[in-house]
């Protein structure tokens, strides 16, 4: 379980620190498929619903592991 929370936090914060390189590193096979400006415009869309998909999924294995390993008082 904390291998999944820490790849889901690892991936989050690679999304959210990306968006600079992407214009950079950009793959000319898009580029030349949809042009520049709907592949920006793709990019500005799908960039910030990943972004909030790591989180959410990150913030959900940590709900899922603070219920998980609770400790027991009996």
């Amino acid at each position: 379980m904390s291998l999944m929370f820490n790849t889901q936090v690892a991936r989050y914060l690679s999304n959210l620190l990306t968006p600079l390189l992407l214009h950079m590193l950009c793959p000319q096979v898009q580029l030349e498929f949809y042009g520049f400006v709907p592949w920006s415009i793709i990019q500005r869309i799908t960039l910030p619903l990943c972004i909030f998909h790591r989180f959410h999924s990150a913030v959900t294995l940590a709900e899922i592991w603070k219920t998980t390993y609770k400790a027991r008082l009996e």
